[in-house]
Parts: structure tokens; sequence; C-alpha cells
């Protein structure tokens, strides 16, 4: 049973859009390659320079610790493979479940490697636990990429990783040398800063019309000290974990975020004279959106082993609306849209999740952002009254930009299936937006611009799935 089955019908809950933003400056188109400063030895060939760059510097060879003697556990009617010692196919293979919290979930074969040559063109071998996995790249020492180029990562989608050479065009190396709202990507021929597909659900914090977040650094005061009894780690591979920690580190960006757009929004209430139930309901949103942020990151902090929380969010450009009509293009597209796309994100993650700790997390979101994707609609609503048909006129034309910026294309298929983890895929993800925008937000908007109210009550705009 999909996301798409199983979402429950009440309209709202949260999750929409995240980008890997960060940083100020870039480097002009063809500008000299920045020497890599101070590196730090990163063990298996791999360095970091002081700006965060890792690039490969030499071929290796990773250690194995398979075959084990460990026996596969999961479900025995679907199981591909006892141990380790079935996986005969090809070198370096070893037995792992399918990946579900105490779920059913199959054993299967899975074949690393120890070094580049078992991995083919395209790829080379990085070392990990219990063996080598092939990195997709371009390239595999900074000796392929001339003299003072680098052989070096970039970021895919959802904190995935690849590597590929620098060239003289490129117009940034790590995502600090792009603007804020924008990440370093590699397009097949350059690194150039662009505007990423966001891959973690929340209220955004938009600047500019561009989302904003911090970036995610190392400290424990956000997620560290969280208690998440009952959390299971010991049956999931580095793969799923380290697939996870980036999906939930976003979403943790995501809602810090979400705090400095609530927190912006209070204050433009309050130069709009606007009723104390409305400054109240967001102060209490404000203030959900920080426990959100904590939880987020204390599961991140727990899949990837490490402590992890936000950096600085930059705030350069940050206006605090005194128009109401300006507020009120804000407010759609922050919270009439984006929280309630995002409440139904975490309805279906809520109701996909095993694991009983992320299913409690995701239904205790789906509640709140329920409630703050409401509170839009009346703030929205509020204004409305105030605008007349200037403000119908707004609302006309958001719409309008919303669904002209909604396609059929497919998404591409995610890295790892995190669905069994309460985290739907890329495509589930863009099915349920249109199913939001189609079945919530049309009606929504219809009754706000024929009535000038916001629905009195949010299950008559529920879909039915």
């Amino acid at each position: 049973m999909g996301p798409m089955s199983s979402f429950r019908p009440s309209v709202l809950r949260l999750q929409a859009a995240l980008g890997l933003a960060l940083g100020i400056g870039s480097l002009a188109c063809g500008a000299e390659v920045p020497i890599c400063e101070s590196p730090e030895d990163l063990g298996d060939g791999l360095e970091r320079c002081d700006d965060g760059l890792v690039r490969r510097t030499k071929a290796t060879t990773c250690a194995s610790s398979v075959p084990r003697a460990d026996t596969c556990e999961a479900d025995p009617d679907a199981d591909a493979c006892a141990s380790d010692a079935d996986c005969t196919e090809r070198a370096h293979g070893f037995c792992r479940p399918g990946g579900g919290f105490d779920g059913p979930s199959a054993c299967a074969c899975v074949y690393g490697c120890t070094t580049d040559q078992d991995c083919g063109d395209g790829a080379f071998c990085r070392c990990s636990d219990p063996v080598g996995y092939c990195e997709t790249a371009s390239c595999r020492t900074n000796a392929d990429c001339g003299e003072e180029l680098s052989c070096a990562e970039y970021s895919t989608e959802c904190g995935g990783s690849a590597f590929a050479c620098q060239t003289s065009d490129d117009t940034c190396a790590v995502a600090a040398d792009c603007g804020e709202g924008l990440a370093c990507a590699y397009d097949g021929k350059k690194r150039d800063c662009v505007e990423q597909d966001p891959c973690a659900a929340g209220r955004p914090f938009l600047v500019e019309g561009a989302a904003r977040t911090a970036p995610a650094v190392v400290r424990a005061d956000w997620g560290g000290a969280l208690d998440l009894e009952g959390l299971r780690l010991d049956h999931l591979d580095v793969w799923t974990r380290r697939a996870l920690a980036a999906r939930w580190t976003a979403i943790g960006l995501m809602e810090h975020a979400s705090v400095a757009a609530f927190a912006r929004f209070a204050l433009e209430l309050c130069g709009q004279g606007a009723p104390s139930h409305l400054v109240d309901e967001t102060q209490r949103a404000l203030a959900d959106e920080l426990r959100h942020t904590r939880i987020a990151f204390a599961l991140a902090s727990c899949f990837s082993g490490g402590d992890l929380g936000p950096g600085p969010l930059p705030l350069h450009g940050v206006r605090i609306e005194t128009s109401p009509e300006l507020m009120l293009r804000t407010l759609f597209r922050e919270g009439c849209v984006g929280e309630t796309v995002a409440a139904l994100e975490a309805g279906a993650g809520s109701a996909q999740a095993l694991d009983p700790v992320v299913r409690s997390v995701l239904a205790s979101i789906e509640r709140d952002e329920g409630d703050h994707a409401a509170l839009a609609w009346k703030a929205a609503a509020w204004l409305l009254d105030r605008l007349g048909e200037g403000g119908r006129q707004v609302v006309r034309e958001e719409w309008a930009r919303t669904r002209a910026g909604d396609t059929d294309a497919s998404a591409p298929e995610d890295e790892v299936d995190l669905t069994a983890h309460g985290l739907p895929t890329k495509r589930e993800r863009a099915a349920l937006r249109r199913v939001a925008l189609a079945q919530v937000v049309a009606p929504a908007v219809a009754h706000l611009l024929s009535t000038g109210r916001a629905a009195a009550d949010a299950e008559t705009a529920s879909p039915s799935c």
C-alpha cells in the first residue's frame, strides 16, 4: 500500500520544500580554480580542503569484512539469502535486509567493491562497512583532471554525492560560494549555482522568491539531548542510514527555516493590526516548529552517528512586508500552498512508517501542520476582507502561478527507497502535490474567492484517496 492510498483525510499536515542553500559570493566565470588550503586527510585516498571541498587524491584498496558469519533475519518467505555465503554471483557480496522498520523485509544480496576496477566505468570504490561501495564519478583521482584541477565531490539531490573534475568554467566549488537559496550543482559540464529542487517538506522561508535555509553544522544543542528511546538502528545498513540522515537533516533545516517564517509573519500581523487570535496562533505555530526542528535533528544525529544542527540562517535581503498585498502573496505561497501540500506529505509518511518512533513523530507533525495550514487560510481570509477585490486579484494571480509551475513530468527515482521509514519517494511526493492542489487548494481557493472566508470546517476541503 503506497502513501497515495493510505494518507489520512485530515486536510492539512507538514512538509514542503528544501534546498541546500548557504553562503555568499561566487567565482566569476572562467575564474582561477581555488587552491586547496590546509587539506585534512580523511583516509582512503580522500582529503577535505578548508572550504569544505572533498577531493580524491589517489586510488586505494578498501578493507572488507565479508563474508561475515552473521545470519540475516527478515521475511523467511521472501528472502533471497540467509548469509553472506549465499551471495556468490559476483565478488564482495553480502546479505542484508531490504530495509523496513520492524516490518517484513526480504534479505537480499548486495555487491560491493575493494578497488576501483570492481566498479567499471563511471564510478570508483569508496570505502565503507562491511565493504566499499561504488560511488558515482566521472573521474577517479585528481590526476584525471589536469594540472591544478581536482576530482571533487558535489552534492546530488537529498544529500547524495558524486565526483567530477573541476573545470575553469565552474562558477562555484562548494555551496558556500553561492548566494542564499542556491546550491552548487554539476550539470555534466561544469559546476554552477542553481536553485535546487527541495527534498524535504515544511513551511518555506521565502526571501526574494527563493526558499532559504541555514547550513547543517556539527552541534548537539538542537537534537542531541532529545530522547528517542525505542528507535531501532541495528538492522539498518550504511546506505540506508546515510540516506535517512540526509533526509532528516533536510527536514530539520526546513523546520528551522519555518521558525523564521513564522517569526516574520508575527511581525507582519502586528504591523497590520491583526486580531489577537491570529497572532496567538502564529506564536504557538512558531513553538511547534522549534519542537519539530529538534526532533528532526535528533533523528538525523541518530542515523548519522554524530551531532547535527542548523548553522546561522542567512538574513541578507529579508523584508518585513508593510504592504498587505505583498504579505498576502507570501502567505499564499508559504502557508496556503506550501503547508497544505506539506501536511498531506506528513500524513502519508505517518501512514507508511513501520517504526513506531518515526510513526509517532510524523503523526505529531501532521497534527501540528494541519493547524498551521488552517491558520494560513484564516489569515488569508482576514487580509482579503481588508483588501476587497484587490486581494482577490492577488489570490487569482498566485493560484495561476502555482498551477503554471506544476507539471506532470515524472520525478526521478530515489537512490534509496525510504517509504517504509515514513519518507515518500520523489514520485510519490510529486503525486501528493498534484492531489493536494486539485483536491484541497483548488476548492479552498474557490471558497475563499466566493465568500471571502476560509472554509469553516477543514474537513470539507479534504481529499478522499
